[in-house]
């Protein structure tokens, strides 16, 4: 730019010295050097003639994410102030063409009483008619403070306070400690941060995530309702300021199901490796800390950064309980709102389908508000071939419900074609029903047996459920969750094994390979069922999938023997970790977390006495592995109590998906609710 600016000044110059008819100097008199054309840098003594700079002007206006207009704040250029920000938000000030054609650096620098300073370089800016528009410039708000960690009597505690802020499409937060402890060789902590978002309930479900914070700056992330999150990013790292660090994340709201303008929940703990033990956030009276487990406790943080104790905003005004009583049984949930691209009429669906002597009930539970041009699309599906990428098959039975009619489609392969009611659609032998309360609403459609081609007592039948809204769907924003059963994702809703199973059935080709393996889990992975043997020594565990199994998957087979249960991702020391490989298993014991070691992918290279099998059978594989129970206690034999559970790895990432025991989602964090066998 500034070869730029001084090849104008020359041009200007020669224009102003030869182009002119009042010019005195002669036509055959050199030009002057574009070194003698700049005053300040003259080096000719004997030239008089002094080209006077041109001015250049500079604006722009100033706003913040929330596109409200700041009125107020300073306008610095190369630390010297040069400009007000005037009540519209505008400012102004004048630059010498020189001064922007020189070496030295060419920053503007905004400062605005509650907001971050902005610095913005002039390199990359180019002059028209001798101004300069730098256009919108938007500001963050300054970081308010949260809370901070309680001071345990630790030897050394890393002390962390919280502090958030928000851009564009991030929610910012930072985490300062005045000392260097986290980062230091001799510590392994780890930080949880706990975002609520959305509608608070008293337990952690699909409203709640949780981010751990390594000393590296990596972060995991886990939703509590098993939602798909992995496809979204967190920037992280670490700055050492002075004696202490930050630690900066940025947090796409995306990730987190909210919008820059809402109100958010916030909870933190630190978990020290050394003393084994958890520092939780303080309340912000300081006299509790806060109860990571109960999200109606979180610190609420609006948009300004202000800081505030929760209300218990719950859906509709419904308590806890009340809602649950309401959707119990109710398995199936879609049309999210905070999980969906419509969340502004996405209605909260939960159902449930009870079989009867002739047919199907669909009963459906809603949060929203279900309005006349609104409807669900239920399809049946019964037969053994699953479309993909919304291909259907001709047996299936497509069904439009809204609040006083459906209508019926069957023999059709095109899932687009049938999205809007016409008149010359049949319906449904039977009728909706609809009932509106004050804090929901009731939706209940019967399908006949003989309305669904290829139903038989013996076959196996699953459904598909979504809302939608003159012909345009209400899918979700990451579309595997579009479908939720027990609040966890179930794959994606245009593939039809993805659909929900209303009727098991005992005639398909899968029940000969997995009819009876009880326990299923990495649903949005390989999709794996498994069954535990106890023998007289050992115990057998035996895996099937339809998927493929590659050589750097590994399963995470954690056993459980002892009377005490631990919660929060808690494990005890004498419990047996096991990774299953295709062609090796190692173990490990000793830990106190879930996580723990993960770096390692929980094992330190000890073998298991047997290596695991592993084969592929027509359309399936099989691995399983013997376990000796003298390999993690000798008190443990074929009488013993033990619990469990099973954690898919694929390219390291973690597939806990839904682990199904008699029809019930184990909770991975509490050793209470772990399958037992």
């Amino acid at each position: 730019m500034r070869k730029k600016i001084l090849l104008n000044i020359l041009l200007l110059s020669s224009l102003s010295l030869f182009g002119c008819k009042n010019n005195n100097i002669s036509s055959n008199q050199s030009s002057p050097s574009v070194e003698e054309s700049i005053p300040s840098v003259s080096t000719s003594p004997t030239d008089s003639s002094v080209i006077e700079a041109l001015d250049v002007n500079i604006s722009g206006k100033i706003k913040n994410i929330f596109d409200e207009v700041i009125s107020q704040g300073s306008v610095y250029y190369n630390d010297s102030l040069v400009s007000q920000i005037q009540e519209d938000g505008s400012f102004s000030f004048v630059i010498k063409d020189i001064e922007l054609a020189t070496e030295s650096l060419k920053i503007v620098t905004i400062k605005s009483e509650g907001y971050l300073d902005y610095e913005l370089s002039l390199d990359n800016y180019t002059t028209k008619d001798l101004s300069m528009i730098l256009g919108e410039i938007t500001l963050r708000k300054d970081y308010g403070v949260v809370s901070s960690l309680k001071t345990p009597t630790w030897t050394s505690f890393e002390d962390f306070s919280l502090s958030t802020t928000r851009d564009e499409n991030n929610l910012l937060v930072k985490l300062h400690s005045d000392n260097n402890v986290f980062t230091s060789s001799s510590r392994n902590s780890e930080i949880n941060l706990f975002i609520s978002t959305n509608n608070v309930s008293s337990t952690r479900d699909s409203n709640v995530y949780r981010f751990t914070i390594s000393k590296n700056a990596a972060v995991t992330s886990y939703n509590y309702g098993g939602l798909l999150i992995s496809s979204y990013k967190v920037d992280s790292k670490i700055v050492n300021v002075d004696n202490g660090l930050d630690i900066n994340l940025a947090i796409p709201y995306k990730m987190i199901s909210c919008d820059k303008e809402d109100v958010i929940g916030l909870a933190m703990s630190l978990y020290s490796n050394n003393d084994e033990q958890t520092s939780n956030l303080l309340t912000l009276d300081k006299n509790d800390v806060v109860d990571t487990f109960d999200p109606t406790t979180y610190i609420r943080v609006d948009k300004d950064n202000n800081a505030f104790k929760n209300n218990k905003n719950s859906l509709n005004a419904l308590t806890d309980e009340e809602k649950e009583k309401l959707i119990e049984g109710h398995e199936l949930r879609f049309s999210v709102p905070e999980l969906n691209n419509k969340k502004n009429v996405a209605d909260d669906f939960y159902l449930r389908a009870t079989k009867e002597a002739d047919g199907f009930v669909i009963s459906m539970v809603g949060f929203g508000e279900f309005k006349d041009n609104e409807y669900v699309k239920l399809i049946f599906h019964t037969s053994e071939t699953n479309g993909s990428a919304w291909a259907i098959q001709s047996s299936d039975a497509s069904i439009l419900v809204n609040k006083v009619r459906n209508a019926y489609l069957t023999n059709s392969t095109n899932f687009w074609g049938f999205v809007n009611f016409t008149s010359s659609a049949k319906s449904c032998k039977t009728n909706p029903v609809y009932q509106e309360y004050e804090t929901h609403f009731t939706l209940t459609q019967k399908v006949l047996f003989e309305e669904i081609p290829g139903y038989s007592e013996t076959g196996k039948v699953s459904l598909y459920a979504m809302e939608f809204g003159n012909g345009t769907i209400y899918d979700a924003i990451d579309y595997k969750n579009g479908m939720l059963i027990n609040g966890m994702s179930h794959g994606d809703p245009a593939d039809q094994n993805s659909y929900y199973v209303i009727q098991k059935g005992s005639n398909t080709s899968s029940d000969s390979v997995v009819g009876d393996f009880p326990i299923q889990f990495a649903t949005n992975a390989d999709n794996i069922y498994a069954k535990i043997e106890r023998k007289e020594n050992s115990l057998l565990l035996t895996m099937r999938s339809y998927s493929t199994f590659d050589d750097t998957d590994y399963i995470r087979f954690i056993i459980h023997h002892e009377a005490n249960d631990c919660t929060d991702w808690g494990l005890l020391k004498s419990d047996m970790s096991i990774s299953i490989y295709k062609d090796v298993a190692y173990y490990q014991t000793g830990m106190v977390y879930f996580k723990q070691n993960s770096n390692n992918q929980f094992h330190n290279f000890v073998k298991t006495i047997h290596t695991p099998t592993y084969s592929v059978i027509d359309n399936y594989f099989e691995l399983s592995l013997e376990i000796e129970y003298i390999e993690f206690s000798y008190d443990v034999d074929k009488d013993s109590l033990l619990k469990g559970c099973l954690v898919e790895y694929v390219n390291q990432a973690e597939y806990l998906a839904t682990v199904v025991k008699d029809s019930y989602a184990i909770n991975y964090e509490n050793q209470k609710y772990w399958f037992s066998f």
